[in-house]
């Protein structure tokens, strides 16, 4: 029977960044946010929902969703942002569902998101990572990656169901430091789940609620 493993955190956290490096030791990682991307494709079932409830208020001149406009609207709106979750998540859960079904030979794969309390994903979930990090070292990265500091203050706040998440969390990763530490931790995961790094016919062990490693 195929294991779960959610990798949840906020944006910023270096949650994706430890779900390729699963990746790289050939355990499936399916990506939220990617998916979200697939799906608000123009014409896409996620861009049809958005048109439907905002109109073409969010397209741009070639029909195409503008995801950043979105999101940064979204963000400072909780109406918003409430009635895009609404449409969104039903459709990622469904799309993430049919995932696991293909990927039912697996020993171990991953869901990574920001929204795996609130989009309704635990129930697919058999442990929950919580990769985590101050808000200080979030803003940095990604205003590294080129958000501006208010559209970074904005994101930042409306991830109000973050804590709920962490509550739930098996194990929680402070990530704080080098990319070398967090791979080192994904190393651990992988020997507390699957045995051995890289070996997916391991055996299995549930890490205690609670433990945290920093």
């Amino acid at each position: 029977m195929t294991k779960v493993l959610g990798i949840g955190g906020g944006a910023g956290v270096g949650k994706t960044t430890l779900a390729s490096f699963l990746r790289e030791k050939g355990i499936a990682v399916l990506e939220l946010d990617e998916l979200a991307r697939t799906l608000a494709q123009k014409g896409g079932p996620l861009w049809k929902q958005v048109v439907k409830v905002f109109g073409r208020s969010f397209l741009d001149r070639d029909g195409y969703l503008n995801r950043k406009k979105l999101g940064r609207v979204a963000f400072r709106n909780w109406k918003i942002l409430f009635v895009l979750n609404e449409v969104s998540h039903p459709l990622l859960l469904q799309e993430a569902k049919k995932w696991l079904q293909r990927k039912k030979n697996e020993a171990l794969v991953g869901i990574e998101g920001a929204v795996l309390f609130e989009g309704g994903f635990l129930n697919l979930i058999d442990w929950v990572i919580f990769v985590d990090a101050d808000s200080e070292v979030c803003t940095q990265r990604l205003q590294a990656k080129g958000w501006t500091e208010k559209d970074t203050r904005d994101l930042l706040l409306a991830q109000r169901f973050l804590p709920c998440l962490r509550r739930r969390a098996n194990l929680i990763l402070g990530n704080q430091n080098s990319l070398e530490r967090l791979h080192g931790e994904a190393e651990f995961i992988l020997r507390k789940f699957v045995g051995k790094p890289g070996n997916r016919s391991g055996s299995f062990s549930v890490v205690s609620d609670g433990e945290e490693r920093r």
